[in-house]
């Protein structure tokens, strides 16, 4: 039906082209009030066409469409990078926070070490000079038994037991401790 109209409305137009230019170049005779009628219909068909040209016509669509598509993806593209971003500054976030651990762990560890070398330069000091019980030791280094400081003295006693650098002495009875003969 479409292309029935179509050149229907072709077929009218062209005839009244033909005949209005014919009129107007004077090859064919036509009263003066008719050809000026055919002018002013020939003028509105033309405008009328190129109207309905211009208004199907999808000169700028498939740029719209390739426009469109691209921003879209460029949009996904954003937001993966986005997502990236946050999951990257997350486990950023928490590598700082373990590397902030580790090195409280570490300063609390080295100050251990330090006290704990400390504490076995002391007793190997005391028990330099004698044999003495582990009470003894402790009066000797002015530690209370029931803290830390007496504990680690405590470990630090056991752990030069371990070494060989010193020996419970035979001699005495009681948990009395000497430095290791060679």
């Amino acid at each position: 039906m479409k292309k029935h109209l179509f050149y229907t409305f072709l077929t009218i137009f062209a005839a009244t082209s033909v005949v209005t230019i014919l009129g107007i170049t004077g090859v064919v005779s036509i009263a003066e009030g008719y050809l000026s009628s055919l002018v002013g219909a020939f003028l509105i068909e033309l405008a009328g066409a190129a109207i309905a040209v211009f208004r199907t016509a999808k000169f700028f669509d498939d740029e719209e469409k390739e426009h469109h598509a691209e921003l879209t993806r460029h949009k996904a593209m954003l937001e993966e990078l986005t997502q990236k971003l946050v999951a990257a500054n997350n486990l950023n976030s928490s590598y700082n926070e373990s590397i902030i651990k580790l090195t409280e762990e570490k300063q609390v560890l080295s100050e251990r070490l330090q006290q704990a070398s400390s504490m076995r330069a002391r007793v190997l000091g005391v028990l330099g000079s004698e044999s003495l019980e582990r009470s003894g030791i402790l009066r000797a280094l002015h530690i209370e038994s029931n803290t830390i400081e007496g504990a680690l003295a405590l470990a630090v006693i056991g752990n030069l037991v371990e070494e060989n650098k010193i020996e419970p002495d035979s001699g005495r009875a009681g948990g009395y401790y000497r430095l290791r003969r060679a």
